[in-house]
Parts: structure tokens; C-alpha cells; sequence
């Protein structure tokens, strides 16, 4: 039996000069705060076992207006423009909450059959960003269905005016709920091997679905044998 799992991924931003910033999902460390009594937990050790984090790539100040969220971005940057923002207002206890969402999408298949994953706010991380917001968390089976992961969030503080995301702030933290070693290994994302990502987890083309549909249309359809055929050629040829 192995010990460890491939998982293979790559970035929307992967197709312009974003690449150079291109890195892959960092482990969390326990070990950065050596000397607090709460890294000895065996809960929560056992809690951050192959969690990773995924970073901003450049610095983003966002002004929030309501719903909305304007955000400059240098000349250099304008290629990051995926980054585009999306808020949506929603009422609860009792004042207007808005949920935004950043469109830093990453993309992950694996050849294993059975890899549960999360995602999860950045817990371990202070940073602006990581105090004055809330990542939305989800999961599914990454051995089961491929798709990209988007960040969303919501403000604590409805009241907030502004946003500071640096370089290198964790936007959000991926949990795989397993013991074994997680391999990342980068791919380019060629046209046909996007268009099957896309295919499987597009809302606007699929609408709601629960992700037991999803499971059984990707089984059905055997998109995860052509996926990863199609990426093992590029890397065979690479």
C-alpha cells in the first residue's frame, strides 16, 4: 500500500505572467508557535495533519461599499484580473451581512479513489485579513469529483470600509482527511484539461446539485480516467 498521495494541481492564474508568483500549497506548521501551550494539544495536532495553506498571490486593499468591493491593482497586476470580486447581501442578526468572494481559483485531481478534503478559515494565521473575515468552509471527495476552489468569505464586522490582503497572507487553509503523505504535483492548464474541470463543477451550466449527483456523474461519464490521462501526457512530455 502507498504512503503517499499525488494530488495534481494548477491555478487559473498559471496562463500569464501570475505564473512566476505560481506557488504550491504551503503545509501549516505548529512548530511557528514553538513556545505556546496550545501546540502540545494532541487535538489539535492531530486536527492539522496535512493541512496546507493557500496564499494571496499580491497585495489586495479592497474598499467596501455595501455589497460591492472596488479594489486597484498596479500595472503590473492588471493580468491578475481573475481575481475579480463578487459580494452578495444577506440579512442576519438583525443588520445587513454581505458574503464576498475572490475569484483565486485552484484546481486539484488525484489518482487516489478516496481523498475527503476541507476547506477552512486560515485559524493559525493573524492577519488583517484572517481577524476581520470569515472564510465559508466546505468539503467533498477529491477522489470522487475534481473541481476548482474559490475563496469565499464574509465580514465579522459589517462596518469594516476596508480591506488589506498582502502577499502571502493564507487566504484559506485545505485539510485532506488522511494520514498519508500529500504529493503536489504542478500542471499546465491546457484548454481540454480545463474544459473538463470546467464541465463538471460549472453552476451556471449544472445548476444546484448535491454532491452525491456530482459523484455519480463524474463516475458515470469516467471524466476522472480522461483527466488525469490527459495530464500525465503533459507531464510525460514535459
Amino acid at each position: 500500500m502507498k504512503d503517499s498521495i499525488n494530488v495534481y494541481w494548477t491555478s487559473d492564474l498559471n496562463t500569464t505572467a501570475a505564473a512566476a508568483n505560481q506557488k504550491p500549497p504551503r503545509p501549516v506548521k505548529l512548530s511557528e508557535w514553538k513556545g505556546e501551550r496550545f501546540v502540545y494539544c494532541p487535538s489539535l495536532r492531530d486536527h492539522c495533519k496535512n493541512v496546507f495553506a493557500v496564499d494571496s498571490r499580491v497585495n489586495i486593499n479592497p474598499i467596501l461599499h455595501g455589497s460591492t468591493m472596488d479594489f486597484w491593482m498596479s500595472e503590473e497586476q492588471e493580468h491578475l484580473g481573475s481575481y475579480c470580486p463578487q459580494g452578495h447581501g444577506f440579512e442576519g442578526d438583525n443588520r445587513k451581512r454581505y458574503a464576498f468572494s475572490l475569484e483565486h481559483l485552484i484546481y486539484l485531481t488525484t489518482d487516489c479513489n478516496d481523498l475527503e478534503i476541507e476547506i477552512v478559515h486560515p485559524f493559525l494565521t493573524n492577519s488583517i485579513y484572517s481577524n476581520q473575515c470569515e472564510v465559508i468552509p466546505g468539503q467533498f471527495n477529491l477522489g470522487k469529483y475534481s473541481r476548482s476552489i474559490s475563496l469565499s468569505f464574509q465580514l465579522r464586522d459589517s462596518n469594516i470600509e476596508t480591506l488589506d490582503i498582502k502577499e502571502g497572507d493564507a487566504l484559506y487553509y485545505i485539510r485532506f482527511k488522511t494520514d498519508k503523505k500529500i504529493n503536489f504535483i504542478p500542471f499546465y492548464p491546457e484548454e481540454h484539461i480545463m474544459d473538463l474541470f470546467n464541465n463538471t463543477n460549472n453552476s451556471s451550466v449544472l445548476g444546484s446539485r448535491t454532491l452525491a449527483k456530482h459523484y455519480d456523474n463524474y463516475k458515470r461519464f469516467n471524466t476522472k480516467k480522461v483527466l488525469l490521462k490527459r495530464i500525465r501526457n503533459q507531464l510525460n512530455e514535459g
